[in-house]
């Protein structure tokens, strides 16, 4: 089974609310920040900021406009 069939398969097996709520997102769109899905695991309080106390940069939101940039 190709991955193109398996995608269509999990699709075809989605409830009528959860398609409803599914996110697709296709060309330009894919670096759309708004549109980016949350983190799924939260990084440690202690990472949250450098040794110094000052406050770490969203890294996420930077590799992403790194990437919309190419």
């Amino acid at each position: 089974m190709t991955t193109k069939e398996r995608l269509h398969r999990l699709v075809d097996e989605l409830s009528d609310a959860e398609a409803a709520e599914a996110r697709i997102v296709v060309g330009h769109d894919a670096h759309d920040e708004t549109r980016q899905p949350k983190p799924e695991v939260d990084i440690p309080v202690g990472w949250e900021t450098f040794a110094d106390g000052t406050s770490q940069p969203d890294w996420e939101q930077a590799l992403r406009r790194s990437r919309a940039s190419h």
